[in-house]
């Protein structure tokens, strides 16, 4: 695999590869990027994955610590209060102001959301697209704030997001997905090739 990626490339003067959730790179993939590495090319090689998560980017580190000339490690945290209030006032179209937009807001939002910029995107939309935000007496934003209904709101749009991506995928990798999930946690690659070989 490394190999053909290699020759498909080969008339680049850079090659970027990026790489999401990190975290889940498996021996195989470990292979494919040790090869391009060592192959005296010049490369970027971008990961992204959690941040509580370390485990991978210390085994990239010691595998490929002769072959990597720098590595920078950029952090991203959650969303602060002010990012939030941002986004409130961006999405559902409201004045970014202390009179429209309080504080408990944006924390209930920052709460059921972790500050996680796609999942506060993803339920100020929900908010927005089911016009479940008012206001109150005195011209003040209300969003649902009973526990169970922006609770329903952030399942929902956690559990959309999943099938949104796993929709995307060709239909035979949705196929094997499907046989992993009912193998269980834990299988090996013999047992998926069993099933479907």
């Amino acid at each position: 695999v490394a190999q053909c990626f290699i020759k498909i490339v080969d008339f680049a003067d850079l090659i970027y590869l990026f790489i999401d959730d990190f975290q889940w790179v498996d021996s195989f993939t470990w292979r494919v990027i040790r090869a391009l590495s060592q192959c005296g090319r010049k490369m970027l090689l971008v990961c992204a994955s959690r941040s509580h998560d370390k485990q991978a980017m210390r085994r990239m580190s010691s595998s490929m610590s002769s072959a990597v000339d720098s590595r920078s490690e950029i952090t991203l945290g959650p969303l602060e209060l002010a990012d939030i209030r941002d986004l409130i006032s961006s999405i559902l179209n409201v004045p970014n102001d202390d009179s429209v937009i309080d504080e408990d807001i944006c924390t209930h939002i920052y709460q059921k959301t972790g500050g996680l910029p796609v999942y506060v995107i993803e339920l100020l939309e929900t908010v927005k697209r089911n016009k479940s935000f008012f206001f109150d007496a005195e011209g003040m934003l209300r969003l649902p704030m009973k526990e169970s209904q922006l609770g329903e709101e952030c399942s929902a749009l956690v559990l959309n997001q999943m099938l949104n991506r796993f929709d995307a995928l060709d239909a035979a990798v949705r196929k094997i997905l499907h046989t992993c999930a009912v193998l269980g946690y834990s299988f090996s690659l013999l047992d998926v090739a069993r099933v479907h070989p």
